[in-house]
């Protein structure tokens, strides 16, 4: 805990605070300080996206000299910033200003690494622990004392070597060259010391502002973190929830802080030769190699959402479904709450439908029609597993194996890698009775199945409301007056009837009738498999009797939730959304078509549709392709990917070499793969930056239109509200998508097994 100050000290602190204020105000005519050369700010907090870092990373492994700052903030009296400047020269053994180029500038804030729902990428501890490398030199201004200590109880530093840090004190060396330089000397006295913003106005006169000193450095100077989002007809804007008042006035903190690096380093640059700086042996860091980007300049640039920026331009502009998902998402819902909340939507799509299922668990049926009357058709077992038949995902968690007798086992209850028993293990330790874990096994397949088919039951509940016009849509209000409700049975229901039961000549006799009876049949076979499962399961306990606790049981619910059920569960809710966005979007078309529209019409409103919803698919795919790299969901071709491993590597006798170099293999893969998977992001940034110039394309053009074109090309007031629900509802739906996969990215466990 801090000491209080004694009377004395709070008077000295006055009278000193008075001369810098005074100061301050003399120095002010001067022209503003300028750095010399051209930078850019990165912020480093919550917001901050993982390529940022990614790109950082590289940065500073290439960068040598860093200057340094920190603030702490007046109201609380907690560390709060942390400013680096990235001193990128041509050559890194020649420290002048002329081998300087672009600089970077960091702002670690250090109070807003996590928010309530939002969490800083844990990759950020690799940028700390890069920049903070022994090997690297660090310029400050005065405090001979490491000004990191004091944030050594953040998270990221309390684990770097902050006491073995290379740094030099400029302001010292300064005084030095400017005793050996000037003859008039405005510090007689050896312990007098020369401030920053002395020493700017007298070498360059020009005024370094340092009246921001004691500030709120705590309450978040980059921008994102005030945006709020604002959408009309066609897009979402974004604004900032600061007053002109309190922006100007962020401006300017941001400004002192890094005037303070800059003003640093272009002294530094100044009195070069004064500086003790000795060649750090780079050999002793194994993870750095001088030639390994010597290319990079030519590499191709790729541009991910504009991350980095100069201040005083516009903020980053990111995508606009991206600035909307980022206000939807909710990655830190606890998993149980999700559940109900999913299982309470759903069930409200099952209620009105459970008292009218028979709990028949077959039947046959006769499709209705005017021709001919068919045989008796397959039976609804056939029809049940062609339906519940599991599509193959990119986690492969619940694919079933062929091998080692597993064939009806879903991976991750298999024997091969038996992760199952490695879980029970600990409490099956505990039983003075032995229990077969095969028994334990077969309890959590019936439960894994039964899991799956109550999902089922939701998906299935939603087709047959879609099919009798029953779903509920958002009311959006529109001049139109149609009350309708539409019969839509989904195409998976069409296709999986057409497979299951008719020739494809005899599809076109199938009618509402037909599929209504196929969809409560697969409803009754669903109900059906698990009261059977249900019995099972009770078997299974009698036979294990009070061997078989409650601590037990849970543990398998858990387990089957976590490495089974939760990717039927994040597939199933998809489906229902599609179902959904599919119904709504019907009902839309037919309001419009109510408007008995010229032909025109009709093609300016499809065409604005269409390349709405293919301009923001493609948007959320390249989002979605972030979110697997951030997660580590990669697609299976990646976890393939191997690349030769020196053969002598294993006959290393020195197991810490042998260890470091292995790390370095590791890490050499891992970014062969991120490179690549960059090179997937491009790949579908470039599709999607097509697909925003289409829509901006014929956007304009309808605008164009809608004033001066003729009569039967323009939409009336009313046609331009269903335009405007149609866009919501896209949006709306491509929200929901992104954000059950990101959700389930986050839940879902990452390891193939």
């Amino acid at each position: 805990m801090e000491k209080q100050k004694t009377f004395q000290q709070k008077q000295r602190q006055w009278r000193q605070n008075q001369r810098k204020h005074h100061l301050n105000k003399k120095l002010n005519n001067l022209p503003k300080f300028t750095p010399g050369q051209s930078y850019e700010i990165i912020f480093i907090n919550y917001m901050t996206a993982f390529f940022v870092l990614l790109n950082l990373i590289k940065r500073a492994r290439t960068t040598k000299y860093f200057t340094i700052d920190t603030e702490t903030d007046d109201i609380s009296g907690r560390p709060a910033l942390i400013q680096l400047q990235l001193i990128h020269l041509e050559n890194n053994n020649n420290f002048k200003e002329e081998e300087a180029i672009k600089s970077t500038i960091i702002i670690f804030e250090m109070c807003r690494l996590r928010s309530e729902t939002f969490n800083i990428h844990p990759r950020a501890q690799e940028l700390f622990d890069v920049i903070f490398h022994p090997s690297n030199i660090f310029l400050t201004w005065g405090n001979e004392d490491n000004e990191m200590l004091k944030f050594q109880n953040y998270e990221f530093v309390h684990s770097l070597p902050l006491t073995s840090l290379h740094i030099i004190n400029v302001q010292g060396k300064f005084k030095n060259w400017y005793n050996s330089t000037y003859t008039h000397r405005p510090y007689k006295n050896p312990g007098d010391a020369w401030s920053l913003q002395m020493a700017i106005s007298t070498i360059y006169k020009q005024f370094l502002d340092k009246s921001w000193t004691r500030s709120n450095w705590g309450q978040g100077l980059d921008i994102r973190l005030y945006l709020n989002l604002e959408f009309n007809a066609i897009n979402y804007n974004v604004k900032s929830s600061l007053t002109d008042e309190e922006e100007q006035t962020r401006l300017k903190l941001v400004n002192y802080a890094i005037d303070d690096c800059l003003a640093v380093t272009k002294l530094a640059f100044q009195i070069g030769p004064y500086l003790p700086i000795k060649e750090i042996n780079r050999c002793d860091d194994i993870f750095h190699e001088h030639d390994d980007d010597v290319d990079e300049d030519q590499d191709p640039y790729v541009a991910f959402d504009n991350f980095y920026q100069d201040f005083h331009t516009k903020a980053d502009e990111d995508d606009e479904l991206l600035q909307l998902l980022t206000a939807y998402d909710d990655k830190n819902t606890e998993e149980e709450q999700q559940q109900r909340q999913l299982s309470q939507r759903l069930s409200q799509l099952k209620t009105t439908t459970d008292e009218h299922i028979d709990t028949e668990s077959t039947i046959t049926i006769v499709p209705a029609t005017t021709s001919k009357k068919r045989s008796s058709i397959t039976p609804a077992t056939s029809n049940y597993q062609m339906a519940t038949k599991k599509t193959k995902t990119n986690d492969n968690e619940t694919e079933y194996n062929d091998d080692d007798g597993d064939a009806e086992l879903p991976r991750f209850l298999s024997r091969t890698k038996d992760i199952f028993q490695e879980t029970m293990k600990p409490l099956l330790d505990k039983l003075s009775k032995p229990i077969d874990i095969e028994i334990l096994r077969t309890m959590a397949l019936y439960k894994f199945r039964i899991a799956v088919d109550d999902l089922n039951t939701f998906l299935w509940t939603a087709y047959l409301h879609s099919g009798q016009g029953k779903l509920q849509v958002s009311k959006q209000p529109t001049t139109t007056t149609t009350t309708r409700n539409i019969s839509l049975w989904p195409s998976t229901v069409k296709e999986l009837i057409k497979k299951t039961r008719y020739k494809s000549d005899d599809i076109n006799v199938v009618n509402d009738n037909t599929f209504e009876d196929f969809v409560r049949a697969m409803l009754r076979d669903f109900a059906g498999h698990n009261r059977s499962r249900s019995n099972e399961i009770k078997i299974q306990k009698q036979i294990l009797a009070n061997s078989f606790t409650l601590e037990m049981e849970e543990a398998i619910d858990k387990f089957v939730e976590q490495h089974g059920t939760a990717f039927h569960r994040a597939d199933t809710e998809e489906q229902i959304a599609i179902v959904e966005y599919e119904y709504e979007d019907r009902l839309i078309d037919f309001e419009f078509y109510d408007q008995t529209p010229y032909r025109e019409q009709v093609v300016v409103f499809q065409n604005i549709s269409e390349r709405k919803y293919e301009k923001e698919t493609a948007k959320m795919s390249v989002a979605i392709l972030k979110q697997r790299l951030l997660y580590n969901h990669l697609p299976d071709s990646f976890e393939t990917i191997h690349l030769p491993e020196p053969v002598s590597l294993e006959t290393i006798q020195n197991n810490t070499m042998r260890q470091r170099l292995t790390e370095q293999y590791n890490k050499i893969l891992q970014r062969t793969k991120a490179d690549m998977f960059t090179m997937y992001i491009a790949t579908e940034q470039a599709k999607a930056d097509e697909c925003v110039k289409e829509f901006d394309r014929d956007y304009a053009e309808m605008k164009e239109t809608q004033s001066t074109g003729s009569p039967h090309k323009r939409l009336t007031p009313t046609m331009l509200q269903l335009l405007r629900k149609r866009v919501q509802n896209i949006n709306k739906h491509l929200i929901h998508l992104f954000n059950l996969k990101t959700r389930f990215f986050d839940k879902a466990p990452t390891v193939k097994n």
